[in-house]
């Protein structure tokens, strides 16, 4: 079994690592542009000179390095017209736009929003917006504008050392400033106008209402919002802990697992359309459009968008019969993930799961060529034995710096577990459909 290689491998390599020195090296972004500019001036005249072969090589892949660290660099930088650039008066009237619900808690809702003018000026940039809860307190939906004269403040550090850094995971989003709101300090603006990002909103809110509505225990439904919209809130913090001790915690997430299951049962489905002619192709294209279709219904969460992404790649690589190659098309989506969304580089859950991914296609064959059993059960679960161990190698490195523990009996509880957990999903989606359509006692009354 030869390990996967992709053409991709090193250019990708050194543009990533050139994102990584983009967060480390003081440089800005002027100062980085023209170091690049220097480079690539320098690898032109080398190219010139004869022979010297290997450093033409080596000044023509570093190129790669230095476009990775300007195309960082600038994505961070804030553009002329940000809020933070402006000469302002901390009072004047704001109108900020919801972009995006980030949670809901007990005493308030956070939404990431931005700055659409301040004052008699039009501006931009992303801020966290804290709606404080009420008795009357209504979800924002995406596209509400809202006006108001509240002071805009910086993002406060987190008091305990080691702690979790809310200022900094919302800093690798661009969102460094907060504003506090509630149904006294702003004017939330009528809008007849619906997105269709709102109204995917509400198709949500209103599904998380049915399944609110079912005798189901709280933890149940919280099982079911986060296995079938991504919403890892609202499970409890004791089932996240439990899971994660046990090193099954990617289960709770909607990630490659569901979305592989997706995609197998999609196939099944559309199979009769391969008698048709290009048959094939319109199967493929139908996948993937469902795909981005539930993705942006859920809000592209960003483990359901990275294995979206991913087997987008796969499925539309097979069907133009460009190899099978899965490493090659991983490193693909991996590359375009970064482009449309740098931040991703810094996201805990984007290095784990592509760390996994990785350790499966690179070290999962090196593992299979230890033994080779010749019964079919044994042959299986060797399969999958040596899946785990492998992605588990790949990620315990930086598991281990995150979270400062190893799950020790991850590959025991994934043999139990896995196997089977393509039915439970099954279930929980039989279940939400069922709760979804049954009448209540309510509306036969």
């Amino acid at each position: 079994m030869k390990l996967p290689q992709s053409p991709l491998f090193i250019t990708i390599t050194l543009f990533t690592f050139g994102g990584v020195l983009s967060l480390i090296l003081p440089f800005s972004f002027q100062k980085s542009l023209k170091l690049g500019l220097v480079f690539l001036i320098l690898t032109l005249l080398i190219q010139l000179v004869e022979n010297l072969k290997p450093i033409k090589t080596a000044f023509l892949y570093s190129c790669f390095l230095f476009l990775g660290l300007i195309y960082f660099k600038g994505y961070y930088t804030p553009a002329q017209n940000h809020f933070l650039h402006l000469k302002k008066n901390a009072h004047d009237l704001k109108q900020v736009e919801i972009q995006s619900l980030l949670g809901s808690y007990t005493f308030s809702n956070n939404y990431r929003g931005k700055i659409i003018s301040w004052g008699n000026h039009k501006t931009t940039g992303s801020i966290l917006i804290r709606q404080d809860k009420d008795s009357t307190t209504k979800v924002w939906s995406s596209g509400q504008k809202i006006l108001t004269n509240k002071i805009i403040v910086p993002i406060k550090k987190s008091l305990n050392p080691g702690q979790f850094s809310y200022k900094d995971y919302l800093a690798n989003k661009k969102i460094t400033h907060l504003l506090n709101l509630n149904s006294t300090n702003c004017i939330v603006l009528s809008s007849k106008s619906k997105t269709l990002r709102s109204y995917c909103e509400n198709l949500e809110r209103k599904a998380f209402e049915k399944i609110e509505q079912t005798s189901l225990s709280s933890s149940s439904q919280g099982m079911l919002k986060a296995l079938l919209f991504a919403d890892r809130n609202a499970l409890d913090e004791k089932i996240k802990n439990d899971y994660a001790k046990a090193g099954v915690i990617h289960l709770l997430a909607l990630s490659g697992l569901h979305i592989g299951l997706i995609v197998g049962l999609l196939l099944i489905v559309l199979k009769p359309l391969e008698k048709l002619k290009y048959g094939y192709l319109l199967r493929s294209i139908s996948v993937i459009l469902f795909l981005w279709l539930f993705a942006f219904f859920i809000g592209f969460p960003p483990s359901v968008t990275r294995a979206v992404c991913m087997f987008s790649f796969i499925v539309i690589g097979r069907a133009l019969h460009f190899g099978k190659s899965t490493f090659h098309y991983t490193l693909l989506s991996f590359f375009v993930l970064l482009l449309f969304h740098p931040p991703y580089l810094k996201s805990i859950g984007f290095q784990l799961s592509y760390l996994a991914v990785f350790g499966i296609l690179l070290i999962h064959p090196l593992l299979q060529r230890l033994w080779n059993p010749q019964n079919l059960f044994l042959k299986r679960y060797w399969e999958w034995t040596t899946v785990y161990l492998a992605a588990q190698t790949a990620v315990s490195p930086v598991s281990i710096h995150y979270f400062h523990q190893f799950p020790s009996l991850f590959l025991v509880s994934n043999l139990l577990i896995i196997p089977f957990f393509g039915l439970f999903l099954i279930f929980c989606m039989l279940v939400f459909f069922y709760t979804s359509f049954r009448p209540h006692s309510s509306d036969c009354s």
